[in-house]
């Protein structure tokens, strides 16, 4: 498993006006997972992944799913990466 913690803090005299929405994947019958989360305490914004992959032999016949699987991954972390988070002034 992989796990990541991100804690930004929120410069004084900002809010979050928009954060990204919390998300969870899972791959085939319990061959993997990703979780995705965040959240705002006060003036700290806090992102939390969880990353598994418990079957890392697929079939031919699998692969369609698990290539989906990474595109929402891949499709997640490109809004993070693009659209971060949107501050407004108090």
């Amino acid at each position: 498993d992989e796990y990541y913690t991100l804690n930004l803090k929120i410069p004084e005299g900002y809010t979050v006006t928009e954060r990204p929405a919390d998300l969870s994947l899972s791959l085939g019958k319990g061959y993997g997972r990703y979780d995705f989360s965040c959240s705002v305490k006060g003036n700290e914004m806090i992102i939390k992944t969880v990353f598994k992959i418990d079957k890392t032999v697929m079939q031919p016949s699998e692969y369609a799913q698990l290539r989906d699987f990474y595109s929402e991954i891949i499709a997640v972390m490109g809004w993070v990466c693009n659209k971060f988070l949107f501050l407004g002034t108090n």
